[in-house]
């Protein structure tokens, strides 16, 4: 919704001192919020134009101070501070380092147990009740081959049994 108060880029750009290609850059990167009409044209709140650029407010306005320091203005942090923050992720790293090992090797060794132990299930028994004592208790069975299809005759003939 575009309200009464809002700019449009090249004016947006000459507040801050900008140019107009910098500002439309920003509007399709996101940094700053605008909105377009129907012909086209895009209208900047100018709040949002100084939120994105609090350093290029004009001399005339001066930009609301907030109780939250800036970024800039905070001092860095000590090397002991640096410090054991590196050494506390290195501890986390060792850590999970030994329980990715450990979890190794328990599979490991269960893989092992699976590999080493017979898996097969165990035959059961034949009756002895049906088996022969001796050879001589025993029949002779002669085996004959199975019948040969005669020579000469085709595949679809032997398939359907035609002579």
């Amino acid at each position: 919704m575009v309200s009464g108060t809002s700019i449009g880029p090249k004016e947006a750009a000459e507040l801050i001192g900008r140019s107009k290609s910098a500002i439309l850059k920003a509007i399709k990167e996101g940094r700053i919020s605008a909105t377009k009409n129907a012909a086209g044209n895009w209208h900047i709140e100018p709040v949002e134009l100084f939120r994105a650029y609090p350093d290029c407010v004009p001399s005339g306005t001066q930009s609301p101070r907030t109780s939250a320091p800036k970024v800039r203005d905070v001092p860095p942090s000590g090397t002991q501070t640096e410090t054991e923050h590196l050494r506390d992720l290195l501890h986390r790293a060792e850590k999970r380092e030994a329980d990715l090992i450990e979890e190794r090797n328990a599979w490991r060794e269960q893989a092992q147990r699976l590999a080493l132990s017979d898996q097969r299930p165990t035959p059961e028994p034949l009756p002895q009740d049906n088996l022969p004592q001796s050879l001589e208790d025993a029949q002779i069975v002669e085996l004959t081959p199975p019948p040969q299809p005669q020579p000469g005759s085709g595949f679809w003939s032997r398939l359907f049994g035609n002579p």
